[in-house]
Formats: structure tokens, C-alpha cells, sequence
């Protein structure tokens, strides 16, 4: 971490600290069955943190669930759509 990201002058590197909060959200909030981190919504809050606001959608009209993901000062969202209707969002929408 430190040759990644350098932070002179400071005792604990803040990225990493961001990176494994970003970890421990994902797995209090998107495990099923599986670590939240190895989920798709999982990795997508390790890598761009918490989303600047997320669109639920519970009932469309074909059925299928899903969350868009924005994050507004990237210009990026996501779309994670729930097939089986038992919480498992996966992504739709490409990661770059």
C-alpha cells in the first residue's frame, strides 16, 4: 500500500483504510451466500466507494428487480439486476 499510495507524513495509509471500509461495507450489506465483496455490487463499492444515490426499482413491469448505482462526480452509473428475485444483483451494465 505504501509504494502504491504513498501518504508522507502520515502514520496509517488512508487509502487503504478507505479500501478495507469499502470491504467491510460490502460484506455487512451484500453477502449472500458468499462474502459481499465477491458480489458484483460488492466490487463496484470496493473499487468507486458508496454511490452518490441509488434508484430502486422492486416491481417493472418483466418482473426483474433492479438498482441503478450514480455517482455523479465520475459521471458513471450502474445497473444491477436481481433474475431469480433472491437479492443476487448482478451487473448489466459494464464495469469501465
Amino acid at each position: 500500500w505504501n509504494d502504491k499510495f504513498p501518504c508522507p507524513g502520515e502514520s496509517v495509509n488512508g487509502k487503504m483504510v478507505e479500501y478495507y471500509a469499502r470491504i467491510n461495507y460490502a460484506d455487512e450489506n451484500f453477502s449472500n451466500g458468499s462474502p459481499g465483496w465477491e458480489s458484483d455490487r460488492g466490487r463496484v463499492m470496493a473499487i468507486y466507494g458508496k454511490p452518490s444515490e441509488v434508484e430502486r426499482n422492486l416491481f417493472e413491469e418483466d418482473g426483474t428487480p433492479y438498482e441503478v448505482w450514480f455517482y455523479n462526480h465520475l459521471s458513471k452509473r450502474f445497473v444491477f439486476r436481481d433474475k431469480q428475485g433472491f437479492g443476487d444483483y448482478r451487473l448489466a451494465t459494464p464495469i469501465w
